[in-house]
């Protein structure tokens, strides 16, 4: 064993192992762009409240991680305002009750106006009916004075034989006559009653009743005729009722909203998300327009390092890279995502951690860690925790590319 450690060969292969250890290990460093001055970063979501109240005891405290969506009330009015809200149920009570009012009493005529044509009905059968009989009977008297002129007739025949044959008197013969005139004019009276109750029946099929000292419509169709006039009306009405029945159930919708969004505040609660920073404890009291907590966003970290002038030109928008959280031994991917110079404007996000301002000659490059995997809620997400930044080949060879006669 001696021997071979003693030996040449040994020693030399011993010698160029450790050497091509230490290429290995400082390869990355010497051949790619490497930073080590980078922390892990998420943007802040800033909720306020528009309430005044208290803030529920469910609020969640700083450092909490949010594993799923959840809505959560997180502010309750001590006395909200609803004396518009109380005006205007009231209105809409009312407005319920006239127009279900006025459908009773549409409902009250129908049935009102149903009775009265049956009613009718029944008046101009019995009518018809009685100018029926008056009609035959005045038939029957007009054939009985039909019969009596004919007797009367013959009477004043059989009178003037007798009166020129000298067995009647002067007197007798002008009774006879007198008594045949009689007759015609009983007959004409009887077919001007025919002709009477004719009409009459047929203007009572007609509905108009032309009999003595009544009207020429019965009681029920006057009636009916007003109920029509009471309906018509309340039909109006009740449009004009329904509609501002309508636009009172809507304002009270709208009012009823705005009367849930001021008695209390509901926030959706995202997942993975982080309570940075609660501003106000549970059960206090807090303002309107104040600010309750900031909510840091697991799913899109981000890491900023600060790269020299001369290594930008070749970094673009999209490049590849590698992450390694300080003390771990996983690299993670990530892709360039933003550049800006050290005379940009201040970024105005919220961010839950610092980002140091490049010097004049320095640039920052923002990079997204690929997969949007949220971070260990335990551990904050791992936020402000210093990474490494190690950017892929294409830099590289972007670089190599970029020297005098390999330039395309």
């Amino acid at each position: 064993m001696e021997r071979i450690i003693r030996s040449r060969p040994a020693r030399i292969i011993f010698a160029a192992a450790l050497v091509l250890f230490g290429v290995w290990g400082f390869w990355p460093y010497m051949f790619r762009d490497v930073a080590n001055s980078a922390y892990v970063n998420a943007e802040l979501t800033r909720i306020s409240t528009p309430v005044a109240g208290v803030l529920s005891p469910a609020a969640p405290r700083s450092g909490a991680y949010i594993t799923h969506d959840r809505r959560l009330e997180l502010v309750a009015a001590r006395t909200p305002d609803r004396s518009r809200l109380d005006d205007l149920e009231q209105q809409s009570a009312v407005a319920d009750s006239t127009v279900a009012l006025m459908e009773a009493q549409l409902s009250e005529i129908s049935a009102a106006d149903r009775k009265l044509r049956v009613r009718s009905d029944v008046y101009r059968t019995a009518t018809l009916a009685s100018l029926s009989s008056r009609t035959e009977a005045a038939e029957a008297e007009a054939a009985a004075c039909d019969a009596a002129r004919h007797e009367q007739m013959d009477r004043l025949d059989r009178t003037r034989r007798l009166a020129a044959s000298g067995y009647a008197t002067h007197a007798a013969l002008r009774s006879a006559e007198d008594g045949l005139r009689a007759a015609e004019q009983t007959c004409k009276a009887a077919a001007a009653a025919i002709d009477g109750a004719r009409v009459t029946a047929g203007a009572a099929r007609g509905g108009v009743y032309l009999n003595d000292g009544a009207n020429s419509a019965s009681y029920e169709d006057q009636e009916r005729d007003r109920l029509m006039l009471r309906r018509q009306d309340l039909e109006i009405q009740l449009v004009r009722a329904r509609a501002a029945q309508a636009q009172l159930g809507g304002q009270l919708a709208q009012e009823r909203t705005r009367y849930a969004r001021a008695a209390r505040f509901d926030a959706l609660l995202p997942a993975d998300h982080l309570v940075w920073n609660a501003q106000a404890s549970p059960g206090a009291q807090v303002g309107e327009g104040q600010v309750l907590m900031d909510l840091a966003d697991c799913r899109d970290r981000f890491v900023v390092v600060l790269m020299p002038a001369r290594k930008i030109e070749r970094m673009r928008v999209g490049d590849v890279a590698q992450v390694r959280l300080l003390g771990s031994g996983k690299w993670a991917s990530g892709h360039v995502r933003r550049i800006t110079g050290g005379a940009a404007r201040e970024d105005q996000r919220l961010l839950a951690a610092a980002i140091p301002a490049p010097g004049p000659r320095m640039f920052s490059v923002e990079v997204g860690l690929d997969g949007h995997a949220a971070g260990d809620g335990r551990r904050s997400c791992d936020i402000g925790r210093p990474a490494e930044v190690r950017f892929d080949e294409t830099l590289l060879t972007r670089s190599f590319a970029m020297l005098p006669g390999r330039s395309s």
